[in-house]
């Protein structure tokens, strides 16, 4: 069984797609009032960090109303597994974690964990208290059978 998951995947905002509308139309009114200020002399250049701010906020709200995250630009957070790796990262400020399943030698579930021993005798702990229940019982299911798979079996 594999199962995936981008945990920096957003929807596109559904509800009050109006109100977005106007919010984003009202940055780029104000950031383009403020370039032609400038450029028609009746402001000063430190102005033109205001400008940018609102043409960047007006372009990542943008961005967010279609469904991108701009987290992505700062790197990724996902789940990975399959009948081969158990690959994790649940943050993006958090280290990927991965452990083959050809290693693994047996398997501990804690309460929003995993200790997982390894052939080599180490123990390597995949913790899972980030995400959302659902997610956790389904991240639970995938390493369930996958460790049937693999004939290794789940203790706790």
């Amino acid at each position: 069984m594999e199962y995936k998951k981008d945990l920096l995947q957003k929807d596109a905002i559904q509800k009050h797609p109006w109100l977005l509308r106007t919010g984003v139309f009202g940055f780029y009114v104000l950031a383009g009032w403020q370039i032609y200020l400038l450029v028609s002399g009746k402001m000063d250049a430190i102005y033109w960090i205001n400008s940018i701010a609102y043409l960047l906020f007006a372009l990542i709200w943008t961005l967010v109303s279609f469904g991108y995250n701009p987290e992505k630009l700062f790197g990724k957070a996902y789940l990975h597994i399959n009948t081969e790796v158990i690959d994790i990262k649940t943050s993006l400020w958090e280290q990927r974690q991965m452990v083959k399943w050809k290693d693994i030698w047996y398997i501990t579930y804690k309460p929003g964990k995993y200790h997982i021993t390894t052939t080599h005798g180490q123990t390597t702990i995949l913790s899972f208290s980030k995400l959302e229940y659902q997610m956790l019982m389904e991240v639970k299911e995938a390493i369930r059978r996958n460790a049937e798979w693999h004939g290794l079996k789940v203790l706790g």
